[in-house]
């Protein structure tokens, strides 16, 4: 984690450790936060937006506001719709704004899994150097 807090201060990027693997960033104004979390199994970093999440929750929104708005009163419906589209427009804009910190998270898994197979390549190489010296004895 140590590593992404010094890549996210070095491009600028606000964030706040949660927890012990996870750091909070908020992305800007008229946008929802991104949590990026430490995938201690995988050994790599991800992303969080809940954009699946509020993309049912904006669509069952504009659902019932046009159905409201085709059958019932127009006056609640009218602001129902529009604050799903508002919503929309929220995950449109956390996705963009979140572009920066997606290089930066693949730029340092990348880094992560070249550590871990020259690590593998290094220890493969002393297998066989220790074999071939058990070999020569």
């Amino acid at each position: 984690m140590e590593a992404l807090k010094a890549q996210l201060n070095q491009a600028g990027i606000k964030h706040r450790e949660v927890s012990r693997y996870s750091i909070r960033v908020p992305l800007g104004m008229f946008t929802n936060n991104a949590t990026v979390i430490y995938d201690v199994a995988k050994g790599s970093y991800r992303i969080r937006t809940n954009r699946l999440l509020l993309l049912i929750i904006y669509s069952v929104l504009l659902f019932n506001g046009v159905h409201s708005y085709i059958y019932s009163n127009p006056t609640f419906a009218l602001p129902l719709a529009a604050l799903s589209l508002f919503g929309y427009v929220t995950i449109l804009l956390t996705e963009v704004q979140s572009r920066p910190l997606k290089v930066i998270i693949n730029n340092l898994n990348q880094s992560l899994s070249h550590a871990v197979t020259s690590d593998k390549n290094s220890l493969s190489s002393f297998e066989k150097q220790t074999e071939t010296n058990n070999k020569t004895r």
